[in-house]
């Protein structure tokens, strides 16, 4: 039951922060268009997404809540962006000595992520 109602949090966050993200793309669907293409509603929904997480990591640093950490770091914040995640991730490294496992991590995370992308496109074509 526990599981269940796990899978539920973030099945919850996950669909607000899935919407809210698509709320910010409408919203500066036509800014893209102003600065020559810039992709500014992901900018933007990345920022808020790492803004958000940070928050709520700060919070939960203080008063930990696994409901709160489900539904909003794991769902919320998941769906919103999942560079949120990164960010996240990157930065503990940092704080914990491991710059160079996170510099890693960056490096790797980038060209895996482009390359996917592009053999993904390039198989579809």
């Amino acid at each position: 039951m526990n599981m269940l109602k796990n899978i539920l949090l973030v099945f919850l966050g996950g669909g607000f922060g899935c919407t809210a993200r698509y709320l910010v793309s409408l919203l500066l669907s036509k800014c893209k268009d102003c600065l020559g293409g810039f992709p500014i509603h992901t900018m933007t929904a990345n920022f808020l997404g790492c803004l958000c997480i940070g928050l709520i990591i700060g919070y939960l640093s203080k008063n930990p809540n696994n409901t709160i950490q489900l539904l909003l770091v794991t769902g919320f914040c998941g769906g919103f962006t999942t560079f949120s995640t990164f960010s996240s991730e990157v930065l503990k490294l940092f704080q914990g000595g491991q710059s160079g496992m996170a510099l890693l991590y960056m490096g790797i995370s980038l060209v895996i992520c482009l390359a996917a992308t592009l053999i993904g496109t390039l198989i579809m074509k």
